[in-house]
């Protein structure tokens, strides 16, 4: 039985209704002329894997159809302007990859740091190539992030970003290339039992781990 659907690079502007009495797990509508996501690509109950990238999506359909089994979720390339229109994924509970990158998100009016914060097991968000300068509402305090690209956006350093990275996982990698930082440098000095906290420079290029052993030296 069919349990991947790829039809990139079509002319599409919907997916025919046919196609949702199958059990996918993977659905691949890339590179099409989508304007928005239906609640039904969601209806599928074993899906894993929307990628839903290079369209001109703007929006979701309002449902409140939860999706259980999606864990990766590829939005990048869209024409996203407001992060309001994206509190939908907080019904992806088991969201583990999320990717923004390239639409036209600029920083929200709205608190969505608290929807990404009911993510737990979001651990990699793209946010490359959008508007954004404050991550005061869009990173929550804790993070449980393993990676987040925030590369060419047009961040600069200030006591918000500090805040949010200081409990981050110690794991973290963060590409923060093409933005504004002043060369900062901060540690985290939360400890754990299990782990050493990570220390960081931010330098001009971005993130960059040191060992608690070496000096950091960010140009300040």
């Amino acid at each position: 039985f069919l349990t991947t659907l790829s039809v990139p690079g079509n002319s599409l502007f919907f997916v025919t209704n046919q196609l949702f009495g199958l059990d996918l797990d993977t659905l691949d509508i890339s590179r099409n002329r989508l304007s928005f996501v239906p609640d039904r690509y969601f209806s599928y109950a074993s899906l894993v894997t929307l990628n839903a990238s290079d369209n001109s999506i703007s929006f979701f359909q309002s449902t409140t159809t939860p999706s259980a089994t999606l864990t990766s979720l590829d939005l990048s390339k869209n024409r996203f302007t407001s992060f309001s229109r994206l509190t939908r994924i907080v019904s992806f509970s088991r969201l583990r990859t999320l990717d923004l990158s390239y639409n036209s998100l600029s920083d929200p009016t709205t608190d969505f740091s608290l929807v990404l914060g009911n993510l737990t097991t979001l651990f990699n968000l793209n946010l490359q190539g959008n508007f954004l300068q404050d991550l005061s509402m869009v990173l929550p305090p804790y993070v449980p992030f393993v990676t987040v690209n925030l590369a060419n956006n047009n961040i600069s350093y200030d006591q918000s970003l500090e805040d949010i990275f200081a409990n981050a996982s110690s794991r973290l990698v963060v590409n923060s290339k093409g933005n504004y930082f002043n060369g900062t440098c901060f540690d985290n000095s939360v400890n754990t039992p299990s782990a050493q906290p990570p220390e960081f420079a931010v330098t001009k290029t971005g993130f960059e781990r040191v060992s608690a052993r070496d000096p950091v030296d960010c140009g300040c």
